[in-house]
């Protein structure tokens, strides 16, 4: 209702001059016309016709969305803009943002986020790659406010292709890529250099025209915050440097040189990164000398509308599909997106369209993904891969045994399936299962009493 509640909003906000066009997806997508159309009633009153018969199936397959919302750009003077809305989790990250990166083209992409707890990691780094802002709705009465806001910045875009001219001096800046300006937003643009007392120029675009604006840096307010700001902004950067490479033969070197990186400013700058911590230390020991901690289990409370034993994207499953996409260099988006077609819906977009070769060489792309790669010793809670040290120890046996680590088949269909926060099929599943099983048990009792 959120969603719907928000797209309604957002289609009454447009003007006559305006174009537009709507993509609906779960497991699949599907958009209402075939090409953008002007914003007249007509169009608009099919839209609201459309929303109105939109039903949650429960997928979050957003490639599909994003490939109908950002391939076959046809060039036009006016801003393309991208609303990304949805209340889904979502695990393919990194194929996700390569493919942001290589086809954002001439549009903007802003994310939306809807509901208790939606991917706010993706949402956040995808807006940034998309030069646009990311929004984020917790509850139906944020609604109006949120989007009448969202589309105010639409509607009143300032600067584009924003660069800054340092004269040739070399300089450190984040972000790299600078957003479009919006009427009421600040830019900024963090730096570091050898030198800040020279003057910087400004250049963007307003419509058809070029714009400048010379800067001076000297004698500005200097504060203590700028650095921990500058150097958090910088880690973002460093993390997402890693997104495109998936070509790259030496994307574990890169990794690890990335994970170097990012230590390394956060302790020069005493931040808290993915790989560095501030550490508080008692003076005083709360536990008697010599006795041993005790562990127990905490519980952990799941956002609003997720269900316990559904797959929400753990951390196990989102490394897995990060390396599932990375690992090896030989295969890129267009062969892995191949694959994964073998495998989709028949509503998904181009599956029918696709030849036998596809279906033919599918399987040994996934098995070439997965091929020399000891999955559960560096996933050992994703799939079947479980370690049975805990089992024998308690039975008295001092084996290692380790069950064979997941098929190509698997490892295709984990990434493939669509994740969903309602527990609908699933349900349906389990509930088909139990009928079955109970058939066959009250078949064999007659069989057996005959």
């Amino acid at each position: 209702s959120q969603a719907k509640a928000a797209l309604i909003l957002a289609l009454k906000q447009l003007r006559p001059e305006d174009a537009f066009n709507l993509i609906a997806f779960s497991s699949g997508a599907r958009q209402l016309f075939s090409e953008s159309m002007p914003a007249t009633d007509a169009n608009i009153d099919n839209a609201l016709d459309g929303i109105a018969d939109l039903n949650a199936e429960g997928g979050t397959e957003m490639h599909y969305a994003l490939s109908l919302a950002l391939e076959n750009q046809q060039p036009t003077e006016k801003v393309r803009q991208v609303v990304f809305i949805t209340d889904g989790a979502v695990g393919n990250e990194a194929m996700l943002f390569d493919f942001i990166k290589n086809h954002l083209g001439q549009s903007r992409l802003f994310t939306v986020g809807i509901g208790s707890a939606p991917n706010s990691h993706f949402m956040t780094d995808a807006a940034l790659l998309g030069k646009g802002t990311y929004t984020y709705i917790g509850n139906l009465s944020e609604v109006k406010r949120e989007m009448t806001a969202l589309f105010r910045r639409l509607e009143s875009p300032l600067l584009t292709d924003i660069k800054i001219d340092f004269n040739g001096a070399p300089v450190q800046t984040y972000p790299e890529h600078i957003a479009d300006l919006y009427a009421g937003e600040p830019l900024v643009v963090l730096l570091k250099a050898k030198d800040l007392d020279q003057d910087i120029v400004v250049r963007g675009a307003t419509g058809t025209n070029h714009w400048t604006q010379k800067v001076r840096l000297k004698n500005g307010h200097a504060h203590e915050g700028i650095a921990r700001l500058y150097a958090r902004r910088k880690v973002a950067a460093i993390e997402r440097s890693l997104y495109g490479l998936a070509d790259a033969t030496s994307w574990r070197e890169k990794q690890k040189a990335i994970k170097s990186e990012i230590i390394a400013t956060g302790l020069q700058y005493q931040i808290v990164t993915k790989h560095t911590s501030l550490v508080a230390v008692e003076q005083e020991s709360t536990v008697p000398f010599g006795e041993n901690l005790k562990p127990w289990a905490a519980p952990i409370n799941l956002p609003a509308g997720w269900e316990y034993g559904l797959d929400q994207s753990g951390p196990d499953t989102d490394a897995l599909s990060q390396d599932l996409y990375y690992e090896d260099a030989a295969i890129g988006d267009a062969t892995l997106m191949r694959a994964s077609k073998v495998f989709a819906h028949q509503e998904h977009v181009d599956s029918s369209a696709m030849s036998v070769a596809d279906f033919s060489s599918a399987p040994a792309t996934v098995a070439a993904v997965t091929e020399s790669t000891d999955w559960c010793s560096r996933y050992p809670a994703s799939f079947a891969c479980v370690d049975e040290k805990t089992k024998k120890d308690q039975k008295g046996g001092a084996s290692k045994t380790q069950t064979s680590p997941p098929s190509a088949m698997q490892i295709a269909m984990g990434q493939i399936l669509p994740r969903t926060a309602t527990p609908a099929q699933m349900l349906l599943i389990i509930g088909m299962l139990l009928l079955i099983t109970a058939a066959v048990i009250r078949k064999k009792k007659l069989l057996k009493w005959r």
